[in-house]
């Protein structure tokens, strides 16, 4: 197999670097030497595994047996996050790689495939009336991860995000949905309103700089609106830190989005 990408350091001045297959790295025996963007790469794979998971389903999958195929393939995948998120090297974990896009990347991609991985699993459980108790699970691992997508967008709230992938705009509806969600059924919860509105105001900023973000941030409107939280969007907090922290770099000429279709996808 092909090994994953040098350093960028290794590459702008054509050092030759020894790399890892990504099998090796997803095993979790050479994951040290693992690059930015080679996390990256890992992480489009484990996006790769999810949609072959849910889109392609096996004759044995059996959806409705906690023992069946599709629910072992969930348990391995959700494994190989958890343990993949534990086991980052230094040089990939926040807040020490902040300055690099490609770990930030990296990281929020960890949190958002977990959340569509058990979003996935929740649908499932619905559908065959599962024990509560896995849906209330895969609930929280939901949760979990939204908040810590949120925690990374208070942490590089003042850095230039000319930089960023402008995907990320798509981890940052994830999380927020996650949050609507949640309020559906708790709508008192002011930690998480708190953190939506955050959400929302990070979308407002990153989109005149990303124009992707539009289209994001008009799906999760609607999504407000369905589930009665649309008293959300006439009363933003547009003064949050991470505006006030963006306001010289929102001023720079607008960037050209990697994606050229109007929905985004």
């Amino acid at each position: 197999m092909t090994n994953l990408p040098a350093t960028d350091e290794a590459y702008n001045k054509s050092i030759p670097q020894e790399t890892s297959s990504l099998d090796t790295v997803i095993n979790l025996q050479k994951a040290a030497a693992l690059s930015p963007f080679g996390g990256v790469v890992l992480i489009a794979h484990f996006f790769g595994c999810n949609l072959i998971h849910l889109q392609r389903p096996e004759p044995d999958d059996r959806e409705h047996d906690i023992q069946g195929e599709f629910w072992k393939r969930h348990r391995s995948m959700d494994n190989t996050l958890l343990n993949t998120s534990l086991n980052l090297p230094l040089h990939l974990r926040l807040p020490a790689g902040v300055r690099d896009p490609n770990t930030v990347f990296l990281n929020m991609n960890i949190h958002t495939s977990t959340i569509c991985l058990h979003q996935a699993a929740i649908f499932k459980a619905e559908k065959n009336d599962m024990p509560t108790s896995l849906i209330e699970q895969s609930n929280t691992r939901c949760l979990l991860a939204a908040s810590e997508i949120t925690s990374i967008m208070r942490l590089i709230n003042h850095l230039d995000i000319s930089g960023m992938n402008p995907f990320m705009a798509f981890c940052i509806y994830i999380a927020a949905r996650v949050f609507v969600h949640f309020l559906k059924r708790s709508p008192h919860e002011q930690e998480v309103v708190v953190s939506l509105r955050f959400l929302l105001n990070a979308m407002n900023a990153l989109k005149r700089r990303q124009p992707i973000t539009e289209s994001f941030l008009t799906q999760l409107n609607l999504d407000m609106q369905a589930s009665g939280l649309g008293a959300l969007l006439k009363n933003p907090e547009t003064s949050s830190s991470l505006l006030d922290g963006m306001v010289s770099i929102l001023s720079l000429p607008p960037i050209t989005p990697f994606c050229s279709r109007p929905d985004g996808y």
